[in-house]
């Protein structure tokens, strides 16, 4: 079964909808749609972008050139904007402990510069939390997803290609906020 077909299965399931119900909305018959998920059969280009808007899924994520699917997509947004939250937490507690270690006479002021690193050190924590529950959630999910593996099933190589991911300009996708309300 080559990716499209095994990726078609999958997100068809993943609506939980039969094949002859796919095939109603897409406009062709079930057994032209069961030949696509048996890879022995290809959409024409109409069907293929009926598929697309059916199952609400890039055509570049159908035939296996990008890995995620939109869930997929707003898991990574995620993990991606915790790990944002936490070097910024990072960097405020390094502010934070210069403060405190700065030459300040005022009693009261150096007072607030600890309650601020507690704070900071709390702060910090929290966000090392939820980067790991983020990146945990989109290993779960994207473990189900066909095509899962090789490097992309390391986690290695999604905490190494941050920097790309969030310097290629990508924005958060609307999948995003009702997922980071889920959590």
């Amino acid at each position: 079964m080559d990716i499209f077909s095994a990726r078609l299965k999958w997100v068809r399931e993943r609506m939980n909808i039969t094949q002859k119900e796919m095939a109603e909305r897409i406009g062709v018959s079930q057994q032209y749609y069961n030949k696509f998920e048996k890879g022995t059969g290809q959409p024409n280009l109409a069907a293929l972008y009926k598929i697309r808007d059916v199952t609400n899924e890039s055509l570049d994520f159908l035939v296996g050139y990008y890995f995620e699917d939109s869930r997929g997509q707003a898991l990574y947004d995620m993990y991606a904007q915790a790990r944002s939250l936490r070097t910024q937490a990072e960097d405020d507690l390094k502010y934070a402990v210069e403060l405190l270690r700065s030459d300040e006479p005022n009693k009261r002021m150096a007072a607030i510069n600890v309650n601020l690193v507690q704070r900071s050190r709390e702060e910090l924590r929290n966000c090392f939390q939820r980067e790991e529950k983020t990146l945990n959630m989109f290993f779960e999910y994207a473990s189900t997803i066909p095509g899962f593996d090789g490097d992309l099933a390391k986690r290695e190589y999604w905490v190494d290609i941050y920097d790309e991911y969030m310097n290629s300009g990508r924005t958060l996708s609307d999948n995003f906020w009702e997922e980071f309300k889920k959590m």
